[in-house]
């Protein structure tokens, strides 16, 4: 049973007290009072019956009005405390109508919030759904890549480990060629620098004309060889004589290279240097101690030319002095 139809038992309870006053003489004045609460109690079943779909709350307004009935079927003399009750059961009544509404309004609200937020979540839901069909299917094919890529991976350690052992005999080979290449290095370094003077000037002597190596033959004798050319270059009653025959050539760059190179040679065969060159420059002031001019140069000037330097001994004395030009 809900509260309207307790309602309904309220009516007939309502009219069995009307039954009792009327046997009473003093209920006339009441009448018209109950008459007007009739009407107003129809008048609030009606507003019930219309609540009835929106709210089940006639619980406690049945709670309500059977406290009235029981109050009322107590104290029938007293119509100023029937009515009183009634009218705190309207007031009741009406701010339960009131707050029915209120909270119809609300959850009214609440529903349109709850509703956009329940589309919301099925949009939202769908999307993840497709996204979830999306990624099971990436899945599927990067766990048929990740297959392959594990195949490609043993195929291609399978690759480097042979490569490594390839790169490692190769390592080893390249330790041993660089190896012999140092050993090739230095035995090459040990000839150029013991006989590669000797024969880069070798290679100069053997570039001069028939006629210069006529005139040289005093010098280097037939020089057919290296060593035969070397024998005659370090040769210290040779270095004069030398000196003598390049100074008539100022022009011959070669004999000039020559001569430095056999000058060098027999200074080393001694533990102390025997000579030195001198170290006439252009611009200096002619001085007949260290210099001697050549036949076309003027008898007065400074030297614009050094056409071949001299040496001396290296404890002083000049034993050849420079050519030089003047200006």
């Amino acid at each position: 049973m809900n509260s309207f139809d307790k309602f309904d038992d309220i009516e007939h309870l309502v009219e069995g007290v009307l039954v009792g006053l009327r046997a009473r003489k003093e209920i006339e004045p009441l009448r018209k009072r109950i008459s007007e609460l009739e009407k107003a109690i129809e008048a609030f079943r009606e507003e019930c019956i219309k609540l009835r779909e929106e709210r089940d709350f006639e619980a406690d307004l049945y709670k309500a009005l059977k406290n009235d009935y029981d109050e009322i079927n107590q104290q029938l003399d007293d119509e100023q405390k029937i009515s009183s009750e009634l009218k705190r059961s309207v007031k009741a009544l009406s701010e339960e109508r009131d707050k029915l509404r209120d909270e119809k309004d609300f959850e009214t609200k609440l529903y349109k919030i709850l509703r956009k937020d329940y589309d919301e979540a099925n949009q939202q839901l769908d999307e993840e759904q497709r996204i979830s069909s999306e990624l099971r299917r990436s899945v599927k094919t990067l766990s048929g890549e990740r297959d392959n890529l594990r195949d490609e991976k043993i195929s291609l350690e399978k690759q480097v480990k042979t490569l490594t052992n390839r790169l490692d005999d190769a390592n080893k080979k390249i330790s041993e060629s660089e190896a012999k290449r140092r050993d090739a290095e230095g035995t090459a370094n040990f000839y150029r620098d013991t006989y590669g003077e000797l024969d880069a000037a070798y290679k100069i002597y053997s570039t001069l004309n028939g006629e210069t190596r006529f005139d040289l033959a005093g010098i280097f004798g037939a020089g057919d060889t290296a060593k035969g050319f070397l024998s005659g270059a370090v040769q210290e009653s040779h270095l004069n004589s030398f000196w003598d025959y390049v100074s008539r050539h100022p022009d011959e760059e070669n004999l000039q290279r020559l001569f430095d190179f056999c000058f060098a040679a027999l200074n080393l065969g001694f533990r102390e240097a025997p000579y030195t060159r001198l170290n006439v420059a252009c611009g200096n002031d002619f001085d007949d101690e260290f210099m001697r001019r050549t036949s076309q140069s003027p008898q007065m000037g400074n030297v614009v030319r050094v056409v071949f330097q001299g040496y001396r001994y290296s404890s002083g004395n000049v034993v050849k002095k420079s050519v030089v030009e003047l200006g």
